[in-house]
């Protein structure tokens, strides 16, 4: 949309976003999404191949991990 505007009215696209303050110009760094990694995704690849009653005990031993390293 701005592509196309600052084309109908020759001016560079910046032009729109010159008066915002400093702090809106640039987002806010994402936190990383520990979903989207690499390891991750394996992880959760192998996870689903294994029965569902080994993968439950998967889940309560790696939940029960986590409880313990929160301490």
């Amino acid at each position: 949309m701005f592509h196309h505007l600052s084309g109908v009215l020759d001016v560079p696209v910046s032009f729109f976003f010159d008066d915002l303050p400093e702090r809106m110009k640039y987002p806010p760094a994402a936190p990383e999404d520990h979903m989207l990694r690499r390891e991750s995704l394996g992880l959760m690849r192998h996870y689903y191949c294994i029965s569902d009653d080994l993968r439950r005990s998967v889940y309560e031993l790696v939940k029960a991990m986590g409880r313990a390293s929160d301490m």
